[in-house]
């Protein structure tokens, strides 16, 4: 890793746009399929890549009294470093976030901002993260497979909630946002989710003897804790 990919994720006394801009490697080239699949999406006359979805609020059973063992963990790969939510809609994991200890959240969505010309570079919103010192919560505009390939090295942990077909109906695209997410997660990090492609492919070529630098984590064997959804979950551990 060279000096310019490193992150420290415990700098305090610095602005929001300054954290921000930590995570961000303004100088990498984005492969050209990249840019395809990111174009193509934005020329989508679909009306469903825009609706509200609330597949995150399956992960709000981690405040309940019987997760204690489950938030401990998720406390433990989380606290001191930035959680990314690809796709988040109206943020409903800041407050995951916050009680996990994230010095970020970084909230990535296209919804809300439809007519307007994303960019990944760009904070539209910027807060406080709870009642957290040294924490914050940004909204960035921007298509989610943009963003994290923009990304350095290594520095969140990332969760994505009801990216599905409906949402991105290319294929290509969620192996694409799988690939970038797996390199932009940090070690022991964690990436997590209900009903998203990318979660999906990360979990079929695991299933293949692919050789990747992430395993798969069993909440339930883990922590004691089962987490119930009727549309399934994944939660993988960065462990090189």
């Amino acid at each position: 890793m060279t000096e310019k990919e490193r992150f420290d994720p415990h700098i305090e006394g610095v602005s929001a746009e300054e954290r921000f801009n930590l995570l961000l490697d303004r100088d990498r080239v984005i492969p050209a399929e990249y840019t395809n699949l990111i174009a193509k999406q934005d020329t989508r006359d679909n009306k469903e890549r825009f609706q509200r979805t609330e597949y995150s609020e399956t992960w709000l059973d981690l405040h309940g009294k019987r997760a204690e063992t489950a938030r401990d963990f998720f406390k433990q790969k989380l606290t001191g470093h930035p959680f990314i939510d690809l796709g988040g809609g109206i943020g409903l994991m800041r407050g995951i976030a916050s009680e996990f200890g994230a010095t970020e959240y970084i909230n990535v969505d296209r919804q809300y901002h439809e007519n307007l010309p994303p960019n990944p570079f760009e904070i539209r919103h910027s807060a406080p993260l709870g009642n957290k010192q040294n924490a914050c919560e940004i909204d960035v505009h921007a298509d989610m497979l943009d963003f994290v390939s923009r990304l350095k090295d290594g520095v969140a942990s990332f969760t994505l909630n009801g990216i599905d077909y409906s949402i991105v109906d290319d294929p290509e695209y969620h192996k694409a946002l799988a690939r970038e997410i797996i390199r932009a997660t940090r070690k022991d990090g964690l990436i997590f989710s209900i009903r998203s492609m990318a979660l999906s492919e990360i979990l079929e070529q695991l299933s293949m003897g692919e050789k990747l630098p992430v395993k798969q984590v069993n909440l339930q064997q883990e922590t004691g804790f089962k987490l119930v959804s009727p549309l399934g979950h994944y939660i993988f551990e960065k462990v090189e």
